[in-house]
């Protein structure tokens, strides 16, 4: 890459008139600054396919972070979830309801729906312990391939039809849903299932085959760029000249950031919520539903309850009001608990949202995360919290690798692949050595 040869292309693309004054100074030292971030393993531009890339490719990339807005100025510094990443995309593309709307095929057209097939999923896995594991895992595995299939046979027909949109929110519902089935999975299948005879031990196994995975996956990921390459040299060889894909390359990398932003909101959650971290509770509080010693003891009851009320109606908990489990989880994260998360307590926030705040998204995170340790603590589980993040952590960051195969087909590939394998661990007890029965 010649970035003497790209900034001089991105100035041409950007700026009119005479190349002087304080504000071209401040184009060319913002375009040095931006190569700088390039070769920073922690910048965010450190994900961009570069050995792939044309300095006309990279020009265009640079000056959409020139032109980027004030809101948004220390996007390479900093990973943040409130960020509007969008606001990098080279081309605006019209959505896919806009495209679909005047083509006479498609006026009946509804646009696939994976997540609202995540309150079913939710109650297979609760169900596992009833219709056994390696039964469920099956269903799941299978309900995987079906979700992939559909997908794909929506671009064929697509593609019969002269349609070569690339529907971008299919890959972040796929990634959501085998999210949750991974997650949830660990969570049934190990956590709460009363066959286990050591969570820890069981835990240390999958943790040890997650890890195999990733090594597999990133295997997968390298025969992906090569693919890339290879459709490039063709595209060279046959034609003389390679086509300007930074318009695409920006939209998985949009994605991507905004994915990477929320993991990594997540990891600075469980960072300051570790099992050690439970503040201690003294044998007279140790079970809370049965103490009105605690400061206004039957107001907190009321306010979980009522918190609980609001969830469900927005479908964010599944527990009842009237489940006494989690209301006592309720009591002691969020209102005898009292770490902080971006300097308010858990108390803070719940009476925020019963006095009719809406809530941020990370304080929603927060509160979810504190609720997930607080479960794990009614259950006696709290020695297995740290691991169980931590084998959640790894799956997060393959679930990070679909977008750098900067192709859609391969990218639903890639995430249908890292829930299989997952699933194939508590599907196949004799590759995992688990006993879930």
């Amino acid at each position: 890459m010649d970035y003497t040869k790209m900034k001089n292309l991105a100035v041409d693309k950007c700026w009119e008139g005479p190349k002087s004054g304080d504000e071209y100074r401040s184009l060319r030292i913002q375009l040095d600054h931006f190569v700088d971030h390039i070769s920073n393993a922690d910048s965010p531009l450190s994900w961009l396919p570069l050995e792939d890339m044309t300095e006309d490719e990279l020009s265009d990339i640079a000056v959409q972070f020139y032109k980027r807005s004030k809101e948004n100025r220390l996007i390479l510094s900093q990973k943040n979830i409130n960020y509007n990443y969008n606001d990098l995309l080279i081309n605006r593309k019209d959505t896919f309801a806009d495209i679909v709307r005047d083509i006479p095929q498609l006026k009946t057209f509804h646009a696939l729906d994976f997540t609202k097939d995540i309150t079913d999923i939710n109650s297979a896995l609760i169900e596992a312990k009833n219709r056994g594991y390696q039964h469920t895992a099956a269903n799941i595995s299978r309900y995987n391939d079906e979700v992939l299939n559909d997908i794909l046979r929506e671009k064929e027909w697509f593609k019969c039809i002269g349609l070569g949109y690339t529907n971008t929110q299919y890959i972040e519902q796929y990634i959501d849903v085998c999210e949750r089935i991974c997650f949830g999975t660990l969570y049934f299948f190990i956590i709460a299932n009363p066959n286990i005879e050591s969570r820890k031990e069981s835990l240390d196994k999958v943790a040890d085959l997650v890890n195999k995975m990733e090594d597999t996956i990133s295997e997968e990921l390298v025969k992906g760029k090569i693919d890339y390459q290879r459709k490039r040299n063709f595209h060279l060889g046959y034609y003389g000249s390679l086509w300007n894909n930074a318009d695409n390359i920006m939209m998985y990398y949009v994605q991507f950031l905004h994915r990477q932003s929320l993991y990594e909101e997540w990891n600075n959650i469980f960072k300051i919520l570790p099992a050690n971290a439970v503040t201690p509770i003294s044998d007279e509080y140790k079970n809370p539903l049965n103490n009105p010693k605690l400061n206004n003891f039957q107001n907190k009851k009321d306010e979980c309850k009522e918190l609980i009320a609001i969830a469900r109606e927005r479908n964010n908990y599944w527990a009842s009001e009237d489940d006494i489990k989690a209301v006592k989880i309720l009591i002691r994260e969020g209102f005898m608990e009292k770490s902080k998360y971006n300097r308010r307590t858990a108390m803070t926030i719940i009476r925020n949202i019963l006095t009719g705040q809406e809530p941020t998204e990370t304080e929603c995170m927060f509160l979810d995360a504190k609720i997930l340790r607080g479960t794990f603590r009614e259950q006696g589980n709290l020695d297995c919290f740290d691991k169980f993040i931590e084998i959640c952590t790894s799956l997060r960051s393959m679930f990070l690798m679909p977008y750098r195969t900067i192709n859609d087909r391969m990218a639903y590939k890639f995430v249908h692949r890292i829930c299989y394998d997952f699933i194939y661990i508590f599907e196949v007890p004799e590759y995992s050595k688990l006993k879930l029965e």
